[in-house]
């Protein structure tokens, strides 16, 4: 869904990539839907960039309100992490989703 594998679209932050692919479906409002990795087990994080997916890349679009249903906890507040690539440590180590509380 995301990469292309440019330069351009490693920097992209996953909130730009979210916002993208909300554009590109007509869907009206991106806070109201949350990326997960491919098999459904991960949220992904958006303070992160697509570089921080480490060559992952199969998303899924869900609604936010789906998350409980598909058993993904969202974390309450905001553990973001200072390396937006994530190269300390994989994106999936800390999610913030700080949009949804």
């Amino acid at each position: 869904m995301i990469g292309s594998g440019n330069c351009r679209s490693a920097e992209m932050y996953m909130q730009e990539a979210l916002e993208l692919v909300c554009r590109k479906r007509k869907l009206p409002n991106p806070k109201d839907y949350a990326l997960l990795l491919g098999d459904m087990s991960l949220l992904i994080p958006l303070d992160r960039t697509v570089a921080s997916l480490q060559g992952k890349r199969e998303l899924v679009l869900v609604k936010c309100s789906m998350l409980p249903e598909l058993g993904i906890d969202v974390v309450k507040g905001t553990q973001k992490t200072t390396d937006p690539n994530g190269k300390n440590s994989l994106v999936f180590g800390q999610l913030s989703y700080s949009h949804l509380v």
